[in-house]
């Protein structure tokens, strides 16, 4: 299980943004090539910033 650190959502599995390098950091038009990259992020806003999260376990007596 994941959660977003932006939008707070928890999600099982990121989903993968395929775009360039270029498009990434906003200076598409100053290149005339293209550098592709795929990350990972939250499949509500998009975003890089989540974390694993762990379900704690119910103690045994």
């Amino acid at each position: 299980m994941h959660k977003c650190n932006n939008c707070g959502c928890e999600f099982d599995e990121p989903i993968e943004v395929r775009t360039t390098y270029e498009s990434y950091y906003g200076v598409g038009g100053l290149f005339p090539n293209h550098n592709y990259l795929v990350y990972l992020a939250c499949p509500n806003c998009r975003d890089e910033d989540f974390e694993e999260v762990y379900e704690k376990e119910e103690e045994e007596e």
